[in-house]
């Protein structure tokens, strides 16, 4: 399982989001990292709020 906070919110450093946009890209980051080093070849996609839209942005990417 791997969970992040998005910049701003929770514990993480940052001054304002984007509302799924900037935080997509550090999800694409995430996945990005998973994948090469972790190998993860599949992955969950969950979110809540504003998460929800930025697992929706992540999976558009994830399927080009």
């Amino acid at each position: 399982m791997c969970l992040w906070d998005f910049n701003g919110c929770g514990n993480s450093e940052g001054d304002y989001v984007t509302l799924g946009l900037g935080e997509s890209e550090d999800g694409i980051q995430v996945l990005d990292e998973l994948h090469t080093t972790f190998l993860y070849s599949k992955v969950f996609l969950w979110g809540k709020s504003m998460g929800a839209v930025t697992a929706m942005y992540i999976a558009r990417y994830c399927d080009e």
